[in-house]
This record gives C-alpha cells, structure tokens and sequence, in this order.
C-alpha cells in the first residue's frame, strides 16, 4: 500500500480521546528505526507483519512520542531533532 498523502494534524492528548470516544483505546504499537530516525510506527490490528528490529511501545508511550512530535529515538528517550 503506498502512501498517497501526509497531512499534518494538531495531536490529541489520549484522555481527551478516551473521554470523547467510548471505548477509545490507543493501539499496542510498534516502533521501527534506523540510525534512532524513526521510519514507522506498526500495530498488529492493522499490519500483518512488524519489520524487525523493532521497540515494542505501550499506549502511554505512544502518545507522549506523538505529542511531542517526535522524529527520533535516543538513550531510551524520544526526542526532535
């Protein structure tokens, strides 16, 4: 599947979308990357495969990456650059 366009979006805080969307829970998500640039972020909901190597992230850590924009992954933190 090829990506057809990026659109960039302000982010959500994870209780603002528990408390709008019943039942909302954030996908168990997956993290690849190369040299700590962060290539893509994959669920097994959605993927039938997650490329290795991967960094195995809970709902938590998932959202704190997305609200901070971030683009990459260093010494167990994610950060901009």
């Amino acid at each position: 599947m090829e990506i057809e366009k990026i659109q960039k979006i302000e982010p959500i805080h994870l209780e603002e979308l528990r408390k709008n969307v019943p039942n909302f829970t954030a996908p168990q998500s997956y993290l690849l990357l190369e040299n700590n640039k962060i290539l893509g972020w994959y669920d097994k909901k959605i993927h039938k495969t997650i490329p290795t190597p991967n960094i195995e992230v809970d709902d938590d850590v998932w959202q704190a990456a997305l609200n901070i924009n971030a683009n990459c992954y260093e010494n167990g933190k994610f950060i901009v650059k």
